[in-house]
């Protein structure tokens, strides 16, 4: 009994303990695959000279796949005719579906197209050359493109050499050498001839190889590339850091062709007209089925300076259907000429005026409004930088004022502000300023009374009451920047730590100290533009004026790596040099 009792103990405690050692777990497995598929064997060979076949076949030392290589793939010389790219396994085949040049050295980029199939490793950087001719063309050169306004890399761009060094190459033809650039906006040109060349970038839209289109994206270099800049394979730094002999910087041209784009009556006294940029020379219009003196119409202009609004002031005129006018300005002609342009121009309104309701702020046609609301750019319980202006806009412009109806009272002592002036904008007649320097910790009230201001539909505005205070720059920080050598006129634009938004903005001249004050206490970034025709705002290149965009920079340091860091009631000095920018 006692050696069953035994034998039974010891299997049972076999069975406790057994699950536990014979427990089954998933294989570690080895480590990932991080090794790009290697190119084992080419027909042709790279660098092959004498070629006469049609297509190129590469076999790879494991399964590939390809990975957006129709937007990375690059062919030098271009082919009018994409090829066509056949994978099976290992193998990539490329047919060329036009015939080869004779005596040219061809270069195939591939990018990162081409990575293994389970991983995704790519190989980095891949090219294939050979020569149709006796021998093969051994020279390169490198570059980079960057954005001309933010600075960032420029990828999948294509750049261009052209060994005719006329203007009109990039738009009229092919170039004779092409590549792309990486991810960092980086290119290289291989297997190039002992030449001088145009260089070109563009963001090509319809894959034509050719500037042909106004929205494309283009870059250029100003002066020809010497050919004793091109060096050979041996002596190419390709390194992140390494000093490259071509700098571009991509843009958008600004459009040429000045045309008038739309008209339109959406209310009764409003009639609007649409350009496709700033128009040149006056824009005037006549009236032909109406009898009007030069003050039928107030005109507003739009803050670029695209479009002109005229708000008709006339009732008689205002209250006909349909206004016949004859518009004179200047438009493009086919060779891009500016010449006086003759429309006339219908302006219909047949819809019933539509007003919302107070009571369900839902639209109702027919309801006609007896008051206007008054918008200010102050809101109520703001704290107020002290030279911020109270902006005040309304929907339409004033037909009267009465400043009597207008008080600004001082809280703090409680005495009403004398001598406030109501400024009208002077491209926006719905717009009015009071500039007023409001006094540190002061709380202020502001009350406009109906009647202060009359429209030209004969309304009258809402009640507008709002309290708000100055504030107190020991709660903000202050930045100086002195500027040195810089070559004409710098805008300095104080941004967001992203770079996103422009916060403030002032215009110096070289050794001139700008200072910004009133800073909330936070990260910010410096952004300087050398203004060189001193317009005031950042202007774009011109290719066949060979008018580079104007230069750009950040500001940055090793130690805050360009992030500036503003404290409260901190006063912070730095200096920008552009000849070590």
């Amino acid at each position: 009994m006692k050696k069953l009792l035994a034998t039974i103990f010891i299997i049972l405690l076999i069975i406790n303990i057994f699950p536990r050692c014979a427990k089954i777990v998933s294989p570690s497995g080895g480590p990932k695959d991080t090794i790009a598929p290697v190119l084992l064997r080419s027909v042709p060979a790279i660098n092959s000279v004498n070629f006469k076949g049609d297509k190129i076949m590469l076999t790879f030392d494991e399964y590939i796949q390809l990975k957006d290589i129709q937007k990375k793939l690059a062919i030098s010389p271009p082919m009018v005719k994409r090829p066509e790219l056949i994978q099976r396994g290992k193998t990539l085949e490329v047919r060329f579906k036009e015939p080869l040049k004779e005596n040219t050295t061809y270069t195939v980029y591939f990018a990162d197209a081409i990575v293994d199939n389970n991983e995704g490793n790519p190989i980095k950087n891949l090219v294939f050359a050979f020569s149709t001719g006796d021998v093969i063309d051994s020279l390169v050169v490198s570059g980079e493109v960057t954005n001309a306004f933010t600075l960032a890399p420029e990828e999948n761009v294509f750049v261009m050499l052209y060994d005719n060094q006329h203007d009109t190459m990039p738009i009229k033809a092919l170039p004779r050498y092409l590549t792309r650039t990486d991810k960092k906006g980086l290119f290289t040109f291989k297997n190039l001839q002992y030449n001088d060349y145009k260089v070109f970038a563009l963001n090509d839209n319809n894959t034509n190889y050719k500037f042909d289109q106004v929205t494309e994206a283009i870059a250029f270099l100003s002066d020809t590339l010497k050919k004793g800049l091109l060096k050979n394979p041996s002596n190419l730094d390709t390194s992140r850091l390494a000093k490259r002999e071509i700098y571009l910087n991509m843009f958008n041209e600004n459009p040429k062709i000045q045309s008038l784009t739309g008209f339109s009556r959406v209310q009764r006294r409003k009639i609007a007209l649409s350009f496709n940029r700033k128009p040149e020379g006056d824009v005037t219009i006549k009236p032909l089925n109406f009898r009007a003196d030069s003050s039928w119409y107030i005109r507003e202009t739009s803050q670029l300076k695209d479009s002109l609004i005229y708000w008709i002031t006339n009732d008689r005129i205002s209250s006909m259907d349909t206004l016949k006018v004859q518009l004179l300005y200047l438009k493009t002609d086919s060779l891009q000429r500016l010449q006086p342009k003759l429309d006339t121009l219908k302006f219909i309104y047949s819809e019933k005026e539509i007003t919302p309701t107070r009571k369900s702020g839902k639209d109702k046609p027919g309801v006609k409004k007896t008051s206007f609301k008054v918008n200010s750019s102050i809101k109520n319980a703001q704290i107020v930088v002290s030279t911020t202006p109270l902006e005040l806009s309304f929907s339409t412009p004033l037909n009267g004022l009465n400043d009597s109806l207008f008080t600004l009272t001082n809280l703090t002592d409680s005495s009403k502000i004398e001598g406030i002036k109501l400024t009208k904008d002077s491209l926006n007649p719905r717009i009015y300023r009071v500039n007023y320097t409001w006094g540190s910790d002061i709380n202020y009230k502001l009350v406009v009374l109906p009647g202060a201001f009359t429209s030209i539909n004969r309304m009258a505005n809402d009640t507008l009451k709002l309290s708000f205070k100055g504030a107190n720059p020991d709660n903000f920080g202050i930045l100086n920047i002195t500027l040195f050598n810089a070559k004409k006129t710098v805008i300095v634009e104080l941004l967001d730590e992203k770079k996103t938004q422009v916060l403030n903005s002032k215009i110096a001249q070289t050794g001139e100290k700008v200072s910004f004050k009133y800073i909330n206490p936070g990260k910010y970034t410096l952004r300087f533009i050398e203004d060189t025709n001193m317009n005031g705002k950042w202007d774009t290149g011109w290719y066949l004026k060979g008018i580079q965009p104007e230069s750009v920079s950040y500001y940055y340091d090793s130690k805050t790596k360009g992030i500036l860091n503003i404290r409260a009631n901190w006063e912070n000095d730095i200096t920008f040099d552009f000849t070590k920018k």
